[in-house]
């Protein structure tokens, strides 16, 4: 499984709120957040291969109405915190 953080600029004066919805429809997004800063939306995808990533952010991500541009992180390891309770 490959995962990647995808970040994305939208154009100016654009509601994210609308993009989330829209990203929330693609199957292999696993969570989406509107931010403040240099970017406008940070989601993350897991893809069964590097294939499908780059068609998920080519065909879907970047077919989306407003989306500027992106930048994708591919996460190489990882690590979640745990309650020991």
């Amino acid at each position: 499984m490959i995962s990647a953080y995808l970040f994305i600029n939208l154009e100016m004066e654009e509601d994210e709120i609308d993009t989330l919805g829209l990203v929330r429809e693609i199957d292999e997004v696993k969570e989406a957040f509107s931010v403040y800063g240099t970017y406008d939306i940070i989601i993350l995808i897991e893809a069964k291969t590097i294939r499908i990533l780059r068609d998920i952010i080519f065909r879907s991500v970047h077919h989306i109405k407003h989306v500027q541009s992106t930048m994708t992180l591919l996460s190489l390891s990882a690590w979640e915190k745990t309650n020991k309770n």
